[in-house]
C-alpha cells in the first residue's frame, strides 16, 4: 500500500496548554490502516502486513463504513477489566478487541491527507457506524482535564493534535505529539548482568506481604555513565552466590538486597512483571524492607 500511518513526535506537559491542540486518549495497541472497498475491507500494519483477522473476528468491521470506500486511521486495542486499552492483553489475544478510529484519509476515492484535521474529523463522523468492534475516538479541547483522567484512569497517556494540522503520512511530524504517562515504584536492586558494560540492566525485586522477595524484571535504560560507575562501586562489595529472590533467573549476578531505586514503568505485565521499565534514580533515603508490592496493585502469578 501506498499510505503509510503518520507518526508522533514526544510532547511534554507543556503542550496540554497549547490552544491549537485537541487532545485524545493515547490508547495502546497495534497501529493499522484500514482499507474499504464496497463491501470488503482488510487491515494493514505499520509495516505493511495485512492484519485483517488477526486480532479482530472475521467481518468484524463489516458495514461500517457508509461510503463507497474510505481509509481510516486508528489502532487495533483490547481493553482489560478496567476498560483501559492493554498491549500485553491484545498479545495474548485476550480482552475486548476493538479498532478506535481517530483519522480519515480517503473518502470516495478522493485524498483527504490536505484537509484540516477538524475537517478529517467532521469527515470521519459522517463516514463511520460504529458496532461493538470498533468506535471512533473522542477528543477535546481542554488538555488538562483530559491528562487529569488519563492519570484516574491509568491510560498510556494523551495526544495532542494541531487542530488544523495536515496528514503527512509515513513520516513523523510536530503536529502530533504523545504525551505518556509513567508509574513509579521503588524497587529493590536484586542483582545485575554484565554484557558490553559492567552493569547491562539491573535485577529488580519486592517483597511481598510474607516477606519473600520477589524477581519482577530488569531495567536496562535511563542511566547515566556516572550513576553506572557510582552503582558499580556499590553492588561489587555486596555480591553473593546465593539468589536472594524465589524465582529462577538466568545470567545474573546476585547482590545482597541492600540497594533501593525508583523505577518509572509503563504497566505491570499479568506475569508479574514490569513493562517497560526505566531507571530513574537511587532511593538511599529508603530501606530495602520498605519496597514492598503493597505500593501498587502487584500480583505474583501462581507457577
Amino acid at each position: 500500500m501506498k499510505l503509510k500511518p503518520m507518526l508522533a513526535h514526544v510532547g511534554t506537559l507543556d503542550d496540554l496548554k497549547n490552544p491549537h491542540f485537541i487532545f485524545e486518549h493515547k490508547v495502546d495497541g497495534v497501529r493499522a490502516l484500514a482499507f474499504f472497498t464496497g463491501k470488503k475491507y482488510f487491515l494493514v500494519s505499520r509495516n505493511n502486513l495485512d492484519i485483517t483477522d488477526t486480532y479482530l473476528p472475521e467481518d468484524a468491521l463489516n458495514g461500517i463504513c457508509k461510503a463507497r470506500s474510505c481509509v481510516l486511521d486508528g489502532e487495533i486495542v483490547a481493553l482489560n477489566t478496567r476498560g483501559v486499552s492493554s498491549f500485553e492483553l491484545l498479545q495474548k489475544g485476550k480482552g475486548k478487541a476493538q479498532y478506535v478510529i481517530f483519522d480519515i484519509l480517503e473518502k470516495n476515492g478522493r485524498s483527504l491527507i490536505h484537509k484540516s484535521l477538524l475537517e478529517r474529523k467532521k469527515i470521519l463522523a459522517d463516514t463511520v457506524v460504529k458496532n461493538k468492534f470498533c468506535r471512533i475516538i473522542k477528543f477535546t479541547h481542554d488538555g488538562p482535564k483530559l491528562w487529569k483522567t488519563a492519570k484516574q484512569k491509568r491510560w498510556e497517556g494523551v495526544m495532542a493534535k494541531v487542530e488544523d494540522g495536515l496528514y503527512h503520512a509515513g513520516t513523523r511530524s510536530y503536529t502530533w505529539l504523545k504525551i505518556k504517562q509513567h508509574q513509579t515504584i521503588d524497587c529493590i536492586i536484586v542483582g545485575y548482568k554484565s554484557k558490553k558494560r559492567t552493569i547491562a540492566s539491573l535485577a529488580l525485586g519486592l517483597y511481598d506481604s510474607k516477606k519473600k522477595l520477589h524477581y519482577i524484571g530488569n531495567v536496562g535504560t535511563g542511566f547515566a555513565e556516572s550513576t553506572l560507575e557510582d552503582l558499580e562501586r556499590r553492588l561489587r562489595p555486596i555480591v553473593v552466590k546465593k539468589k536472594p529472590v524465589v524465582e529462577e533467573v538466568k545470567e545474573t549476578i546476585w547482590v545482597r538486597p541492600k540497594f533501593v531505586a525508583e523505577i518509572k514503568f509503563q504497566e505491570i505485565t499479568d506475569q508479574g512483571k514490569l513493562r517497560i521499565p526505566a531507571f530513574v534514580r537511587l532511593r538511599l533515603d529508603k530501606k530495602a524492607a520498605q519496597a514492598t508490592m503493597k505500593q501498587q496493585d502487584f500480583k505474583i502469578p501462581k507457577s
